[in-house]
């Protein structure tokens, strides 16, 4: 797959979400380096996880993982679904989502960090929203779509690479949808991307900065 896996020198560009049983942020919010103001899960000490579109004009293998020069050691990392739910589709379970992006169409960004409630939707369902590809074609494999019954919740612009979470557990990444609460909003469906996020971040397991005199220094 083509995936993207990025480090970041000097200040983390996006917000970091931290599960635990409040949604608390990391840091203020920021935007990122191509305009956008987005989230994203603390995964590790050195790791981040978040939407690719937020750092390149991406839509397809949305996911991307931010390699920080300093470690996070005082906040636990988000705990990703696991390999044993590898199969499960998620259809009809309540999730957790939760950013700073707007709180309704034309609305400005939240000042502070909010959550709400959603659930998730079938893929059959979740196809005959996006069968015309804009912004981006529903695929079922690699994706999944969650919407509030009600039709008054839902992730906005500004939500983008923030978490979506099962019973505590991180299954998606806020990636794109239409408007807010109009129709389901898109995720990345973690549990399609696990192998990619392990062997990311091992292989980029801390950044690596070269001082003046040219030795490395690792944070």
């Amino acid at each position: 797959m083509n995936l993207v896996a990025i480090q970041v020198f000097g200040l983390c560009y996006l917000t970091v979400f931290v599960s635990s049983t409040t949604v608390k942020p990391l840091k203020e919010s920021a935007m990122g380096e191509n305009g956008l103001l987005c989230g994203g899960t603390l995964i590790g000490p050195y790791h981040v996880l978040t939407a690719a579109h937020c750092t390149a004009p991406i839509r397809h293998n949305d996911i991307a993982v931010i390699v920080l020069n300093a470690s996070v050691l005082s906040i636990a990392p988000v705990n990703l679904v696991p390999r044993s739910s590898i199969q499960l589709s998620f259809t009809n379970k309540s999730a957790v989502v939760a950013g700073w992006g707007a709180t309704g169409s034309s609305q400005d960004e939240s000042p502070v960090l909010l959550k709400t409630t959603i659930q998730i939707r079938d893929n059959k369902n979740c196809s005959t929203y996006y069968e015309s590809g804009l912004p981006a074609f529903f695929n079922g494999s690699i994706m999944l779509c969650a919407a509030d019954n009600a039709g008054k919740k839902d992730t906005c612009p500004g939500d983008s690479g923030g978490p979506i979470l099962v019973n505590g557990f991180q299954v998606g990444i806020t990636s794109f949808g239409r408007g807010c609460a109009s129709v389901p909003g898109v995720y990345v469906r973690i549990t399609a991307y696990l192998d990619w996020i392990a062997a990311t971040m091992k292989s980029n397991p801390k950044v690596i900065i070269k001082s003046q005199n040219n030795k490395e220094k690792q944070n």
